[in-house]
């Protein structure tokens, strides 16, 4: 299961994964990315998605549900949806708050309704997606930083919580990533991604397959990346 499956790290993640012979599932908030995500994807590997929104309880319960359904046992989980912000003065309460719950809520009820089915399994595996603003606190973006140093907690805790159950939990946290939640246009990014000042979503899907390809034996807990030229 790949939370903003449709678009940017988690929609490269998926076609990385399905390429390697993973059944996914992904959803996203708007059709026509989902429409075209699956187009590209299902050309190298299994794929299913629906559209549905992280902020909804209704909708994240019916998720998994259909999950159920389709593909029975969920090994994997992949927190990636969330929204990119700048500072407290730059939005209105409404969107603060459609903020927190993209960003907090919708990784805790993946996590509440992926782990129960883990746990009768006996096994399962749950990657979220942070970012080193959590660790170096970029200025005029607190909202962001507030919400990835949430998700930085909550991973930590969640990890040794569920240990026991066989359940590994691991944070990754990216730099500068080119994907459509930034600011720059995307000619913009591949002249970025070329001087090495920023990521592709794909080098982030390609870590998510390292960890997941580990020894049964290993636990990655924390991966951070940044482009090599990003002075952080």
């Amino acid at each position: 299961m790949i939370t903003g499956g449709t678009t940017g790290i988690g929609r490269a993640t998926a076609k990385i994964l399905a390429g390697k012979g993973a059944n996914v599932f992904i959803f996203g908030r708007h059709q026509l990315e989902l429409d075209n995500a699956i187009s590209e994807i299902q050309r190298v590997g299994n794929i299913i998605g629906i559209t549905a929104d992280v902020t909804k309880p209704d909708n994240v319960k019916n998720i998994y549900k259909l999950f159920d359904e389709k593909l029975g046992i969920i090994d994997v989980l992949i927190n990636n949806a969330s929204l990119a912000a700048r500072g407290i003065l730059d939005y209105d309460l409404h969107y603060i708050e459609y903020l927190v719950k993209t960003n907090i809520l919708g990784y805790m009820l993946n996590s509440k309704y992926a782990i129960e089915r883990m746990k009768k399994n006996g096994r399962g595996h749950i990657i979220n997606i942070g970012s080193l603003s959590a660790e170096f606190y970029d200025e005029n973006a607190e909202l962001y930083v507030a919400t990835k140093s949430a998700i930085r907690g909550f991973n930590n805790s969640l990890r040794k919580s569920v240990n026991q159950m066989n359940i590994k939990v691991a944070l990754i946290e990216p730099g500068s990533v080119g994907t459509d939640l930034i600011d720059e246009k995307p000619r913009e990014q591949r002249r970025l991604e070329n001087e090495m000042r920023m990521l592709r979503a794909e080098d982030i899907g390609d870590a998510i397959a390292y960890i997941l390809a580990l020894p049964e034996r290993c636990d990655m807990m924390l991966m951070q990346i940044k482009p090599h030229f990003q002075l952080i």
